[in-house]
C-alpha cells in the first residue's frame, strides 16, 4: 500500500486495524479507522495503542456516513467484502458483513462517495481478492467515473489459498 507519509489516511471497514497501524507507522499523520462493527473499531484502537500508533484514529461508521466533518484524505482504502450475495440475504452476525456484500451496496457506496473524501493528488484503493467478482467491481467502478487498475497481488496465512489484489482507482478518462 502506498501510505501517504505525513499526509492524512482513511480506512473503511478497518477491522483489525492492521492497515490503519501500518499507515501511522509508515508515516503517515493521521489516521482514521472505520467500521461498522463497534467491536472490530475496539479492536483496532487497542491494536493501535499496542503498537504505538497513536495517529490512528477510530470511529464506528458505515463506509461514509456519519465522516462529513472530517475533511479530505490523502489516501483512502477498503479490503471490500470479497463476495455478493442477493438482496433476501441476512446477515448473521457482524461478521459476516466483512464478507459478503448484499447486491454490492457497500461497493457502491464506496465507489459513489470516496471522491468526496479524497485530496487533490490524493489516492483510493480498494482491497479484492481473486475470488472476488473483478468484473463486477469494474462495471460499478465505471458508473462512477473509476477505472480500476492492478498496484500489486500476494497471499499470506491463513488463508494462502486467496490472492489478496490491491487496485488503485483511476479517472475513468485518465491515460493508464
Amino acid at each position: 500500500m502506498p501510505f501517504p507519509a505525513g499526509g492524512r489516511f482513511l480506512e473503511i471497514g478497518c477491522g483489525a486495524g492492521v492497515t490503519a497501524v501500518q499507515a501511522a507507522l509508515a508515516g503517515c499523520e493521521d489516521v482514521l479507522a472505520v467500521d461498522i462493527n463497534p467491536r472490530a473499531v475496539a479492536n483496532a484502537r487497542l491494536n493501535a495503542a499496542r503498537h504505538g500508533a497513536t495517529a490512528v484514529r477510530t470511529r464506528v461508521a458505515d463506509v461514509f456516513a456519519g465522516l462529513r466533518g472530517e475533511g479530505v484524505f490523502d489516501g483512502v482504502f477498503w479490503n471490500i467484502p470479497y463476495v455478493s450475495l442477493a438482496a433476501d440475504y441476512v446477515h448473521t452476525s457482524p461478521l459476516s458483513r466483512a464478507v459478503f456484500d448484499i447486491e454490492h451496496q457497500g461497493s457502491r457506496a464506496y465507489l459513489s462517495g470516496v471522491r468526496d473524501f479524497l485530496a487533490h493528488g490524493g489516492s483510493a484503493h480498494v482491497g479484492l481478492g481473486n475470488i472476488g467478482d473483478l468484473r463486477a467491481l469494474e462495471n460499478i467502478a465505471a458508473e462512477y467515473g473509476w477505472a480500476v487498475r492492478l498496484v500489486a497481488t500476494g497471499a499470506a496465512e491463513p488463508d494462502l489459498h486467496v490472492e489478496h489484489r490491491l487496485y488503485r482507482l483511476v479517472d475513468h478518462d485518465a491515460h493508464p
